[in-house]
């Protein structure tokens, strides 16, 4: 390995990992240090990726056993530059393999003030979930929603007020996150490991992707699951309600077992559009249901015998009393106390349409 101002001659093509993903890859397998940093940055290959979104990269450069956590002469480490950049996909890997999202950099910013002050609202609300305090303060005294505000950033800032409350609701004491860290860390090493545990699940599988719970124990603690093994025992208690003995594999990596839906990837997904089962001629609104018209039987428009309107018009009840003794604001204290009606002459009725009076 030649040098170049600090800079190892295969940390040249890091610079561009996103462009050479493949020789990139082909370097990690002949043996390149996965360690090797640049002296008069302090970047790391691992950060030289993250900074480029180089998922597939990163991902290599993790399962080679890196320091993920390693920072530069800025103690900026990849998730900064994964957040700064907006890079989701890198992010998640970065967690998965226990990068801390709550290291602060030498200006006082986290992984989520960069996030929130580009506007990148996916991983803000992903930083948030996984543990990253959304209440600390840079330099400049800014909040992560502070600084998103300045940037003009009103996505971000409103999930960060729901994230400011669900940090206050839980930061109390006694509260109890129904989400707890370790299930949240679990769900997202799973995700990172999925194909490495579906296949060692392969082979104690039942034929109907399901496994004993033994077998699903033996595997998590061969593979090195980030799980005591109390938590083991929570975990298959909850996938295993009525005590059958057995875990369907694919519920384990849905995680909806476990976790609330709102911290699954799938709700970071776009939400499917439902198909509609018919054509609709004209505009869309409210639905108007026919009503058919209600029509006076002719019978009923002739006058009474007495001279008096149809039948469909009935007499309204009134009330009646003397205004010089009564009224609104000095009503009877009890209904006998008013005698109007022996002195006063009773009014002509007042008939009304019965539809008005059934209304």
């Amino acid at each position: 390995i030649g040098a170049d101002e600090g800079k190892p001659v295969f940390l040249l093509g890091w610079g561009r990992a996103a462009a050479c993903t493949e020789m990139c890859l082909q370097i990690l397998e002949h043996g390149a240090d996965p360690n090797s940093k640049i002296e008069s940055t302090g970047h790391t290959v691992l950060i030289e990726a993250a900074r480029e979104g180089a998922m597939e990269v990163v991902h290599a450069i993790l399962e080679k056993g890196c320091d993920v956590n390693a920072m530069n002469n800025k103690r900026c480490n990849a998730g900064h530059f994964a957040a700064q950049g907006g890079f989701f996909q890198v992010l998640r890997d970065l967690i998965a393999y226990d990068c801390d999202v709550n290291v602060i950099n030498m200006d006082g910013n986290t992984a989520l003030h960069l996030a929130a002050m580009g506007g990148f609202v996916d991983c803000v609300r992903f930083l948030t979930q996984r543990g990253c305090n959304p209440k600390i303060k840079n330099l400049a005294l800014q909040t992560p929603r502070t600084a998103a505000k300045a940037n003009g950033q009103k996505l971000v800032m409103k999930e960060l007020r729901k994230a400011e409350r669900i940090f206050n609701k839980y930061s109390k004491p006694g509260a109890r996150n129904p989400n707890e860290p370790w299930a949240v860390k679990l769900y997202d090493w799973s995700l990172a490991h999925e194909q490495t545990l579906r296949n060692a699940f392969a082979t104690v599988d039942r034929g109907d992707d399901t496994v004993t719970k033994e077998d699903f124990d033996a595997v998590l603690q061969e593979r090195s699951a980030p799980l005591e093994p109390e938590q083991i025992l929570t975990l298959t208690r909850m996938h295993d309600k009525a005590r059958e003995g057995v875990i369907n594999i694919n519920e384990f990596f849905r995680g909806e077992k476990y976790l609330q839906k709102a911290y699954l990837i799938s709700s970071y997904e776009p939400k499917k559009k439902k198909k509609k089962k018919g054509r609709r001629r004209g505009k869309k609104g409210k639905l108007n249901i026919p009503i058919p018209i209600c029509i006076v039987p002719p019978n009923m428009l002739r006058r009474r015998a007495d001279g008096g309107p149809p039948e469909f018009m009935i007499e309204d009840a009134q009330n009646f009393t003397d205004p010089k003794r009564f009224d609104r604001d000095h009503p009877p204290e009890h209904p006998l106390q008013d005698d109007s009606a022996w002195y006063l002459d009773k009014p002509d009725p007042i008939f009304i349409n019965i539809n008005y009076a059934t209304k």
